[in-house]
């Protein structure tokens, strides 16, 4: 324990106190805690895989005939209706990710569209802020209750200026038809997109602003950095609309779909 700033310091210490790797992990100390993880986290990873495609066989077999009519009726009730259907869903299940897991699949079978699942998925995403406000009320910290409704507020302003003026929809929901069909086109389109957004634009983000924070020489290495990305964007803009480079986009993802067509047929032939 250190002196002066009360830290433990805990080199060799093993935070697994049960389950299936315990043993090996802990008493016979025959595999690390990273291997123990990894395998836990492939294993939740095909469980996750495999339930959702269950979901999908479950709800194409659910929801048929009437069933299906009863549900495109309600969803086309009332929009704001929607929206406090999603988020009363969440707010009882506690994730939003059920939610949006469950409407997936169905708009894959296409008993929901893309207009009728937008407003329940905005609402998901208020619906998640209820659980952390209770939290915070919970422990009666003012620090916890600001975050809370920052997140709150955060929700409802994003719903407020992307909703209720139908023009203002019109982009997402644009966004997300275009990123759709390139994706099921070609579905490394959907990986580098979640790269891309998760983790390429927060960390250069980060980077640029620790550069400019820094000394001369990272400063100068962050104005760099910074410009370079600036034109790599309007070169890209400009090579796909001035260029011709949306054509060839798109002759190559009618390529890699024809091609994923003839691998499909020729599986379905060897069946």
């Amino acid at each position: 324990m250190s002196r002066y700033s009360g830290a433990v310091k805990c080199q060799d210490a093993k935070f697994l106190r049960d389950g299936m790797f315990y043993n090996q992990v802990v008493v016979d100390k025959s595999m690390s805690s990273t291997t123990a993880g990894a395998i836990c986290a492939s294993i939740g990873f095909c469980m996750l895989v495999f339930s959702l495609v269950s979901l999908v066989h479950m709800l194409s077999k659910l929801f048929r005939g009437s069933a299906q009519k009863a549900i495109r009726r309600m969803l086309n009730f009332n929009p704001y209706l929607n929206i406090l259907i999603g988020t009363a869903i969440t707010f009882v299940v506690h994730s939003s990710t059920v939610v949006t897991s469950t409407l997936t699949p169905m708009a894959g079978l296409d008993l929901v569209t893309l207009e009728q699942v937008y407003p329940i998925v905005m609402g998901a995403n208020l619906g998640t802020t209820v659980t952390a406000l209770l939290a915070s009320w919970v422990t009666g910290s003012p620090d916890a209750v600001a975050m809370a409704l920052v997140h709150f507020w955060f929700n409802t302003w994003g719903i407020l200026l992307f909703f209720p003026i139908p023009i203002t929809r019109y982009p997402i929901l644009q966004w997300a038809r275009r990123l759709a069909y390139y994706s099921a086109r070609w579905p490394v389109v959907a990986i580098v997109f979640l790269l891309g957004l998760f983790i390429v634009a927060p960390g250069l983000l980060l980077g640029l602003t620790y550069m400019f924070s820094g000394n001369t020489v990272s400063f100068v290495f962050g104005v760099v950095l910074a410009t370079a990305s600036v034109l790599f964007v309007l070169g890209f803009y400009w090579w796909y609309f001035k260029k011709g480079g949306r054509a060839k986009w798109h002759a190559f993802l009618e390529k890699k779909a024809e091609l994923h067509r003839g691998k499909q047929g020729a599986i379905e032939s060897a069946a």
